[in-house]
């Protein structure tokens, strides 16, 4: 190694693009906010789609793990996918993990087995996407509250493992609600929470975000890169 080889930490950042994880409620306008990201390509694992309908952006349906395999070996490997888009976005984390989940099921006849299978077969997929230089990364994931004791709201994911893996991996963690927004009228309008707050996970690493965001990936990822 000699001097020359260092890099400025700005430098290292830019070669990735930025990495999302967007949760909450249905009917809080996660699935068509997917067309709202810059050259978005889906890969969608839920049933369900009607709140797309109208919207044209690319999608690929998996409903097992040879189909989601295939996905990534696309998507990651080809020069088709680097050539044409720019944001792969996942509807939804939680329910590609409970896919792996039930192909464990059938591979082991313990429960921890197959929930250790899944852990590590999803943590691994998440690790891929999280170190591509070439995409933007968005995860669409369901809600779930902890406990009684710990209602703050957080992205779902079956078992312990990647509940504490998958947030820490990634920069942005954006709560989706309809809330009362000052200046857009008596009616609740989907927003994205950007950073923490008594009853909901959130975090922004860039620190250029507002409190509360338009429901519009574009203009999250512009104003994070400005």
């Amino acid at each position: 190694m000699k001097l020359s080889d260092l890099k400025p930490a700005r430098a290292l950042s830019e070669q990735f693009g930025i990495k999302a994880i967007i949760y909450g409620a249905p009917g809080s306008c996660k699935t068509p906010s997917i067309a709202t990201a810059p050259k978005p390509v889906c890969l969608v694992t839920e049933p369900g789609m009607l709140s797309t309908r109208g919207l044209d952006y690319a999608c690929f349906e998996a409903q097992n793990v040879g189909q989601i395999d295939e996905f990534f070996k696309w998507a990651l490997q080809s020069d088709e996918c680097k050539n044409t888009f720019e944001t792969i976005a996942i509807d939804s984390i939680s329910q590609l993990a409970e896919i792996y989940l039930v192909d464990g099921l059938k591979k082991h006849s313990h429960g921890l087995q197959a929930y250790g299978y899944m852990g590590e077969e999803v943590a691994k997929k998440c690790d891929q996407l999280f170190y591509q230089k070439q995409f933007n990364v968005v995860l669409l994931a369901k809600v779930t509250q902890i406990d009684a004791d710990n209602p703050k709201y957080r992205p779902f994911l079956p078992g312990k493992q990647l509940n504490t893996y998958i947030p820490h991996l990634f920069d942005e963690i954006l709560f989706a609600s309809k809330q009362l927004v000052p200046g857009q009228g008596d009616r609740a309008v989907p927003t994205l929470t950007c950073y923490e707050t008594y009853n909901a996970m959130a975090r922004d690493r860039s620190g250029k975000l507002a409190d509360l965001e338009p429901f519009n990936i574009s203009h999250i990822f512009k104003k994070i890169l400005s």
